[in-house]
């Protein structure tokens, strides 16, 4: 990796232990709004430690979660580049995990960026789940931001035939998230046109449920995909809770964690598929 100046230079001695943790206090280190610049450098840097297990492997990532930290919109760019570049082929965990929120953090000035990768249609098909998610946390961690956030995913999800079955449904699963009831038409559309892979949130009748519509339920069906059939806490988490298999705890970060182990699967049934 290039050289960086002190205190960003610490980022790439730290090691995992306080990623795993969550314990790392950046702003403690000296790091400040001044430091954004080298830590953009630094957060698309390409992973390339003479170590493959040494702490400057780990450096990116402490780049990104202290432009996150920061809420430095001046890193908005370069963590929206790191998104771009995922390998279908390839995917990495630490991206998708830890990228959506960290956008999230820095707010609604993310978004313009993020819309425009959702819309490239030659982006990949897991990095735009990602975007997705992304959008969402704005909305999430952002509520002044949210009904521009379910306006933005709603009028993607009225494409869903130009998009994978993943990515609707990575949509519809965010939607809930965002108690969206406004777009509850475009979720059914997408549905009644077999758009959308109901493994990761039930029918149309698990997600009519999961939005507390009102009037009539629609019919309840059989799931159709795949995925479906291979992970029984998929209807107990379209309900908002996990079966004792998928606990510790059936709050939201329990939640999530589980919904990223199902797009992990879907990556990788996507990937042995090409």
């Amino acid at each position: 990796m290039a050289d960086y100046g002190p205190p960003v230079d610490q980022l790439l001695r730290i090691g995992d232990d306080p990623l795993r943790e969550g314990t790392q206090d950046y702003l403690a280190l000296g790091i400040g709004p001044e430091h954004v610049e080298d830590l953009a450098r630094l957060a698309v840097a390409p992973w390339d430690s003479p170590d493959p297990d040494g702490p400057e492997v780990y450096g990116p990532i402490h780049a990104w979660r202290a432009l996150g930290q920061l809420r430095a919109e001046g890193g908005i760019a370069a963590l929206v580049s790191v998104l771009a570049g995922q390998d279908d082929q390839d995917f990495n965990d630490w991206i998708c995990e830890e990228i959506p929120p960290i956008l999230g953090q820095i707010g609604p000035a993310a978004i313009p960026e993020l819309t425009a990768l959702l819309e490239r249609e030659t982006a990949g098909e897991f990095a735009r789940m990602d975007v997705v998610r992304s959008i969402a946390e704005v909305g999430k961690q952002h509520p002044e931001a949210r009904d521009e956030v379910v306006a933005i995913l709603s009028g993607r999800l009225e494409k869903a035939e130009q998009n994978g079955l993943t990515l609707n449904a990575t949509i519809v699963s965010e939607l809930i998230d965002l108690k969206a009831k406004e777009a509850a038409g475009e979720i059914e559309r997408a549905y009644a046109g077999d758009f959308v892979d109901d493994s990761f949130c039930g029918t149309w009748h698990d997600v009519w449920h999961s939005l507390k519509l009102e009037g009539d339920p629609p019919p309840k069906t059989e799931m159709k995909h795949h995925l479906a059939k291979q992970f029984p806490f998929l209807r107990a988490l379209s309900e908002g809770r996990l079966p004792a298999a998928g606990r510790p705890t059936a709050d939201r970060r329990s939640r999530n964690r589980a919904k990223l182990k199902l797009e992990k699967k879907a990556r990788k049934k996507g990937r042995k598929r090409r």
